[in-house]
């Protein structure tokens, strides 16, 4: 009687194909941590390791967007930018505690940044747009504080809704805008860059109160300066530019 023939045993080892899968594991793993690593990098160390992906992994023309990097750096530069109105804000209020003048002034934050509002009577004379010599050092510590930073600078000026009898303003636009570019003038020969600067008035139309009282109107005639955060440039998405 014919003995079967007994199986072959197999080779030893992992079989071929597994090297090579767990080649592709390896180099998944490595790209993936890569990415995850983006989030604490800055964005010109983002920018060479994309290249430098490029020229490890030449055989692809393009890579998927990673939208994660963008708003991770999204939301830190919101944190920073956070600290940093908080720390003009308090350096602000130290800066005017020596000032008497400065119970007219009102340093806060808002959504869209620092925000210092002045009482119109602490910076000009009635009806006038000239700056009064009182509010000279009011003026120079807003400036001292804005003149070193990045920040764009928006002057506003604000009047009440008391038509105007003198013939100098045909209207309160022009006086709110004259006063605004007063302001501008002072900060700008004070230090601060011209090209992060602007003016404009609002007249009467952008009162923080009713202007149903003598108080109320007080209120309402002020210059407004508020330092926001300095545009972002787009963070780079994983496949740009490959």
């Amino acid at each position: 009687m014919a003995t079967s023939k007994k199986p072959e045993a197999p080779p030893p080892g992992a079989p071929a194909w597994m090297a090579t899968f767990g080649d592709l594991m390896s180099l998944l793993l490595t790209f993936f941590i890569l990415i995850v690593s983006f989030s604490s990098m800055q964005e010109s160390k983002f920018q060479e390791a994309v290249g430098s992906l490029q020229g490890a992994l030449g055989v692809l023309k393009a890579l998927p967007t990673v939208p994660i990097h963008e708003e991770i750096l999204r939301r830190e530069g919101r944190q920073d930018q956070a600290r940093e109105i908080s720390e003009r804000v308090q350096e602000l209020e130290e800066a005017f505690a020596s000032i008497p003048e400065a119970e007219v002034v009102e340093v806060s934050r808002t959504e869209r940044g620092l925000s210092i509002r002045i009482e119109a009577q602490a910076l000009f004379d009635l009806g006038r747009a000239e700056l009064r010599p009182e509010a000279l050092p009011i003026l120079d510590k807003i400036a001292g504080a804005l003149a070193g930073l990045p920040h764009p600078v928006r002057i506003e000026g604000h009047t009440d809704n008391v038509p105007l009898t003198s013939g100098r303003f045909p209207s309160n636009w022009e006086l709110s805008a004259t006063r605004a570019a007063a302001v501008l003038r002072h900060m700008e020969g004070r230090g601060v860059d011209s090209r992060r600067l602007s003016a404009v008035g609002y007249g009467e139309w952008r009162p923080v109160v009713e202007n149903d009282t003598d108080e109320h109107r007080q209120q309402n005639r002020r210059v407004e300066i508020f330092m926001e955060p300095p545009p972002r440039a787009q963070p780079a998405r994983l496949g740009e530019h490959l």
